[in-house]
């Protein structure tokens, strides 16, 4: 989420009101003191304004859901993915305890296995 908030404005314990403006994108110099407001550190803050990175609604998703024996091998199967450039817009690993937990709520029915949840965005040809 912190990579989303450009800016915001935040009332901390002591009552005192902080304007926190991300940095330029061209500058790496000084404090990124917006990602600290957003991160665990500012979770006692109270946020008054933020402003958010937005993104377009793509044109087609995909979400293929897999399933392994073993979490090293979810592990492998994303860095493999990653280094052979395919774009991923989301990967969510769930352990087997996860997925047990979630078939149970939602009557979903996925295998009681490490999982891994891919989403894809693009064209429907791109996606094929």
């Amino acid at each position: 989420m912190k990579e989303n908030v450009l800016d915001l404005t935040a009332v901390p314990g002591a009552g005192t009101l902080i304007t926190a403006v991300g940095p330029s994108r061209k500058s790496a110099a000084g404090y990124d003191v917006t990602h600290l407001f957003v991160s665990a550190v500012g979770m006692l803050d109270i946020l008054t304004e933020v402003t958010l990175r937005v993104y377009e609604i793509p044109e087609a998703t995909a979400v293929p859901i897999c399933s392994f024996p073993a979490l090293g091998d979810c592990t492998a199967v994303v860095q493999a993915t990653l280094e052979r450039g395919v774009p991923i817009s989301r990967v969510e690993l769930l352990d087997s305890v996860t997925v047990d937990l979630g078939n149970r709520y939602t009557g979903l029915g996925l295998p009681v296995m490490p999982t891994l949840m891919f989403e894809f965005e693009g064209s429907p040809s791109s996606l094929a």
